[in-house]
């Protein structure tokens, strides 16, 4: 009958000790899901802060181009393209 209490307590002492573990393990997935969030916007800011350097940067080499009159094939195809942007924009906007 000792052992039969012996093996239960073990038994309860392993169960504990599991539990305890579960407990530590969620605390630790519920930050690295917290940081795994923060991240993913981190990301997502940069991405946009990106596209929108992009386009500053096109809008830049246009401006150079035509401040110094060098291809100006290349720069009317790139304000023509710029305009359809904007006009598709538009028709978007109007429905």
């Amino acid at each position: 009958m000792q052992e039969i209490d012996q093996l239960v307590t073990d038994i309860e002492r392993k169960i504990n000790g599991l539990i305890s573990q579960l407990h530590i393990k969620e605390a630790e997935n519920k930050k690295l899901v917290s940081e795994l969030s923060q991240m993913s916007q981190t990301i997502e800011n940069l991405l946009a802060r990106i596209g929108k350097l992009e386009e500053e940067n096109k809008i830049l080499k246009i401006a150079h181009t035509l401040t110094t009159g060098t291809d100006t094939t290349d720069t009317k195809k790139q304000i023509n393209q710029l305009v359809r942007e904007i006009d598709h924009c538009i028709s978007l906007l109007n429905g």
